[in-house]
């Protein structure tokens, strides 16, 4: 429908052969550590002309 959100179900059946329990392959820890990792990778933004 236009205008609704999306909505994203993270959540697998399958996350016990990766080493998870529960519905979830990664915890909140990994999922922040893997997102600062990537921030981190990234080049810094150039600061815009004067």
């Amino acid at each position: 429908m236009p205008g609704t959100p999306a909505r994203y179900d993270m959540r697998t059946r399958h996350a016990a052969v990766f080493g998870a329990s529960g519905p979830y392959q990664y915890d909140v820890r990994n999922t922040v550590q893997a997102l600062r990792a990537y921030a981190q990778s990234e080049p810094r933004a150039r600061e815009p002309a004067a």
